[in-house]
């Protein structure tokens, strides 16, 4: 895997919403290379999808295929023990004050050497700051 996504980019590709198009179009180019995140991102980007059937955004047929458009994408998962990278996990969160849950994709491009998309200012922010290649509008 060299690029890690996060989930806003993930929603925003697969629901019309703030920066639709741009991930859109960036999401292809990084499927071809080799794209994942942190365990973390299915659960959120399943969340995303129920909250959106939850205030009527979205029904549930559309939810569910939502969601296999989405596991159909071939995104990677990292296979490293929580136990390993929550230390670092941690340590990104309190530096820059990022959730952990964000802290969590900085943290996996950290580790693997890989750039980051994210529509998260933040995140984008702190990524940068620890020189990591940043893919944000």
């Amino acid at each position: 895997m060299i690029h890690v996504v996060d989930a806003s980019v993930i929603a925003a590709a697969l629901v019309r919403e703030d920066h639709t198009e741009f991930a859109r179009e960036l999401l292809p180019r990084l499927l071809d290379d080799g794209t994942g995140g942190p365990p973390l991102l299915w659960q959120e980007v399943a969340n995303v999808m129920r909250t959106r059937v939850r205030r009527g955004l979205s029904t549930a047929p559309e939810k569910t295929a939502l969601l296999h458009r989405f596991l159909g994408l071939g995104l990677e998962a990292d296979a490293a023990s929580p136990s390993t990278t929550l230390p670092g996990v941690i340590a990104l969160s309190d530096r820059h004050g990022l959730t952990v849950y964000d802290a969590a994709y900085l943290e996996l491009a950290l580790r693997i050497g890989a750039d980051l998309a994210t529509l998260d200012q933040p995140l984008a922010e702190a990524a940068r700051r620890e020189g990591v290649v940043v893919h944000t509008p």
